[in-house]
């Protein structure tokens, strides 16, 4: 009876607010959680909350701020979406994100018109599989809506997540016709397998804009960077082991006038500093935003903000971001030097020139 009691009083003092301050409340909090706490509650807070421009991007996801990290909304919560929530507001939702326990029956319990952004968190080997197949009832939705798409993969083997990534990574360029941004990860390839070599040579899109992958050496970009993705504009690369690897001839000749945007971040170590990093961002003519992240190791020299503007920023007229951070390892009675003090800098110069995406 308390209970009861408490939420008449807050629907009561909820209705004592102007609809602009309600729509600017709600819009700070996860619409997923307000759409299954208000809807139907009331006339006037179910007109609120069925806006259009409330609606149209759905996290059915929670949050924990301690570790960032996602998880699914509890199943009574999924099950009331499933039943009466969804299928009346599925017709407005653009964006939409889900996690493993969801993804299948949220996705099948009603038709998603304008979905065109779809972000799949922690979904399994064989759903991602049976998704993105040509048996898959949401084939339809994957060839002509789907414009960009986040996939995270989780495996129980993690000896095996590598060639079942690239596999995966295939198939979506299959099915999705309409792709212009990608986010995938872990690591997409490992050049060991038969699966991955396939991979890097029949994998072509013209219509990808946007990628972010997570890689396992140097080589793995310059494919990716060599004519499989022809009209790519951003690039984010994070590399997840010591990279060796040097460019060669072929490599440090062909330029990449459509980049835009390029992020490079290597976890472990990067080898060759004037031989892979700097002549793969010369490539780029017209890059607009650079970030490198990245230890350096056997250095020969401090590199420094000094260096890069003269390796990097003279030879980029379009550069108006530039953020790095840089360790170089030099091994002077065990001494590291970061690029800066902080360990983070940012040259930004103001542009006057359009970002062409």
């Amino acid at each position: 009876m308390g209970r009861q009691a408490s939420m008449k009083n807050l629907l009561v003092q909820l209705d004592d607010l102007p609809d602009e301050i309600l729509m600017y409340i709600f819009k700070k909090l996860y619409n997923g959680e307000v759409l299954y706490s208000l809807m139907d509650v009331n006339q006037r807070l179910d007109r609120i909350v069925r806006d259009t421009i409330f609606l149209r991007d759905l996290c059915l996801l929670e949050y924990c701020p301690v570790d960032e990290s996602t998880f699914s909304l509890p199943d009574p919560i999924i099950d009331r979406f499933c039943s009466t929530i969804l299928p009346k507001i599925g017709h407005k939702i653009k964006t939409l994100f889900l996690s493993r326990t969801s993804i299948e029956r949220v996705l099948h319990t009603t038709n998603y018109p304008n979905l065109n952004h779809l972000g799949l968190c922690d979904i399994e080997y064989k759903v991602a599989q049976s998704l993105f197949s040509d048996e898959s009832p949401l084939a339809h939705v994957f060839k002509n809506q789907i414009s960009s798409l986040f996939i995270n993969l989780s495996f129980k083997d993690p000896f095996s997540r590598e060639g079942l990534t690239s596999i995966i990574f295939m198939e979506i360029f299959k099915r999705c016709a309409n792709l212009r941004c990608l986010k995938i990860n872990p690591s997409l390839f490992d050049l060991g397998t038969l699966n991955n070599s396939i991979a890097y040579r029949t994998t072509i899109c013209s219509t990808l804009l946007e990628l972010h992958v997570t890689l396992t050496h140097m080589p793995d970009c310059l494919y990716i960077l060599d004519g499989h993705f022809d009209q790519l504009r951003i690039l984010h690369v994070t590399f997840d082991r010591t990279c060796f690897e040097l460019l060669d001839t072929e490599h440090r000749l062909k330029l990449l006038p459509n980049l835009r945007i390029f992020s490079l971040c290597c976890e472990a170590k990067i080898f060759g500093y004037n031989e892979s990093i700097m002549l793969l961002v010369r490539r780029m003519l017209n890059l607009e935003e650079l970030d490198l992240n990245f230890t350096l190791a056997h250095c020969t020299k401090f590199i420094d903000g000094d260096t890069l503007k003269k390796d990097i920023i003279t030879y980029r007229p379009r550069l108006y971001k530039f953020t790095f951070n840089i360790w170089s390892r030099i091994y002077y009675n065990g001494i590291h030097f970061p690029s800066n003090e902080g360990g983070l800098a940012k040259i930004q110069k103001k542009s006057t020139l359009p970002k062409v995406l």
